[in-house]
């Protein structure tokens, strides 16, 4: 008399099943991952900026001086000139974050712009300084990676806001 076990795992076919199924899974979900990732470096990016104008804005309260921001569109870098020192910082994002001072496709803009320059629109001459009294040059800095696009809103009393370009308007 032959007794006949009964095999114990998986089939070559149920594995193959399962396999497929996670490879479609992976390909719905990674392009969506990675456009989170990519808002998200955006959004540290304009967080952080906008963290430094308000600490700038703090110091020249403290100290009495003023500080002016320059920014240099062609080279994506801002300097902020001080009676003390000159600094410069690069605005890449963080790793692989691909985010440069433009406008990308985002029309309009936010309360405190002039729609004057595609980047950078701080009247007369685009640079932000921030006075003594904790008043600043009223305008706008936008930064984008192609798909997104945010903005730092500076009040003429030195309020730092940060929108974010969306549906068709600055929310």
């Amino acid at each position: 008399m032959i007794k006949h076990q009964k095999s114990r795992g998986f089939s070559l076919i149920e594995l193959m099943v399962v396999v497929g199924v996670i490879g479609i899974l992976m390909v719905i979900t990674i392009p969506t991952f990675s456009a989170l990732q990519r808002r998200a470096r955006l959004n540290s990016t304009t967080e952080e900026f906008a963290q430094v104008v308000r600490s700038r804005r703090e110091r020249a309260i403290s100290t009495g001086r003023t500080y002016v921001f320059d920014f240099n569109i062609a080279n994506n870098t801002y300097r902020i000139l001080s009676p003390f020192d000159t600094l410069t910082f690069n605005i890449t994002g963080t790793v692989g974050g691909h985010t440069y001072i433009g406008r990308g496709t985002a029309t309009g803009m936010p309360p405190e712009g002039f729609n004057i320059g595609p980047a950078v629109d701080f009247p007369p001459n685009d640079e932000l300084e921030m006075d003594f009294r904790g008043g600043a040059t009223r305008g706008v800095l936008y930064l984008t990676n192609d798909r997104d696009t945010y903005a730092i809103g500076v009040g003429s009393l030195g309020k730092v806001r940060v929108y974010r370009f969306a549906a068709g308007t600055w929310q």
